[in-house]
């Protein structure tokens, strides 16, 4: 079954007839400045149990070679230099063992990093046959998310901002991943709403003011089979960093809102909603947050760092084309899992005569962007 990570090569090595030898699997030696060589392995299935960007030789996922970390950028195989090729064309065909030299811990690597992240996420939602808020364990399966937290552990690994401003956060921001339960139902809470689930979220900061924050989700409405906005709306508040024991460890942000809308319509009942985090990595193209750190186990184990929630970096044009796209495309309901319709024959016309006539279907006017 094809895996959504298809652009990404996983690297095999045949069985032979006869193995060779095995090599120490001791620690890494040194070899040129800033390169490590690193013995690695057949596994017992016959691969090397890693998969290696082909644009850049960065190991992007690794559950078979412990001489390896996901973010290593692999610079030579055997003592030959990768240069502009992919590794896959310097492994010798039937040998049981490599050396691999790589580099650890640089910028190219966590920028590769960046890149697989989310086109990761995006090659799963393309074939998700609905769009969903991109939750581990529901949006996503169990193999994308596990790749994907290897990658946050990796990304967080090279340490937090050590500081940051409203213009670092300035700008449209989309959720590609999150393990964050409450985010099923929306930071909104309208997916609470029978029929309705986000599938979407995004953030803008720093407008219209430099302490604004917006987010917006978009609403798939299964009874009417089209998608609404939700937005919340109010101010970012900016920490010092923390470093609060067992939990995550950078700048404090608080995003407070005051203000939801739907459709563009204010909520009377809306209240203040606060979501509380830290910044554990900012890098040119992805945010990932933390909230606090969860509960010790009952066992006296030590706190684990807190949800998270790994943001793209988006233009303008992009995010609003993004949005523009979702809240037109139709809701598409399998016939079996279409809730009943319980609104007034007149109310399912009415709506139907709207759309059909270009009037924005559930939307007070055609939808015009983010405000």
């Amino acid at each position: 079954r094809p895996t959504p990570t298809s652009m990404l090569a996983v690297v095999h090595l045949l069985l032979l007839s006869v193995r060779l030898p095995r090599v120490s699997r001791g620690g890494p030696r040194l070899c040129a400045a800033g390169v490590l060589d690193v013995a690695v392995q057949r596994t017992a299935s016959g691969g090397l149990g890693i998969e290696v960007d082909p644009s850049t030789n960065v190991v992007a996922s690794n559950i078979g070679q412990p001489t390896l970390n996901v973010g290593d950028v692999i610079v030579a195989v055997d003592g030959e230099a990768c240069g502009t090729r992919y590794i896959g064309a310097l492994l010798k065909p039937g040998a049981d063992a490599y050396t691999f030299s790589i580099e650890r811990g640089t910028p190219v690597g966590r920028k590769a990093l960046e890149g697989i992240a989310v086109r990761i996420c995006k090659e799963a939602a393309g074939e998700a046959k609905s769009p969903s808020i991109p939750l581990a364990g529901e949006g996503l399966d169990a193999e994308v998310s596990a790749k994907m937290l290897a990658l946050v552990g990796a990304l967080e690994a090279s340490g937090p901002p050590a500081s940051v401003t409203a213009a670092d956060l300035s700008g449209f921001w989309r959720l590609r991943f999150t393990d964050d339960p409450r985010l099923s139902a929306g930071a909104s809470g309208f997916g609470l709403v029978p029929g309705c689930s986000p599938t979407a979220q995004f953030q803008l900061y720093g407008q219209p003011t430099p302490d604004a924050v917006q987010c917006v989700e978009v609403i798939a409405n299964q009874m009417s089979r089209s998608h609404q906005v939700a937005a919340l709306k109010g101010k970012a508040e900016i920490g010092a960093t923390g470093d609060a024991a067992g939990g995550p460890s950078g700048p404090a942000v608080s995003d407070v809102y005051t203000r939801i809308e739907l459709g563009g319509a204010p909520q009377s009942d809306s209240g203040t909603q606060q979501y509380d985090h830290v910044l554990t990595f900012l890098g040119d193209t992805i945010r990932i947050c933390r909230s606090g750190a969860k509960a010790a186990a009952a066992d006296g184990a030590a706190p684990q760092p807190g949800c998270v929630r790994v943001y793209e970096k988006q233009e303008s044009d992009r995010a609003q084309s993004d949005l523009q796209a979702l809240v037109s495309a139709r809701v598409v309901v399998e016939a079996k899992e279409e809730p009943e319709d319980t609104r007034p024959r007149w109310e399912v016309a009415d709506e139907q005569r709207r759309s059909a006539s270009g009037e924005g279907g559930p939307m007070p006017d055609s939808y015009g962007g983010i405000p």
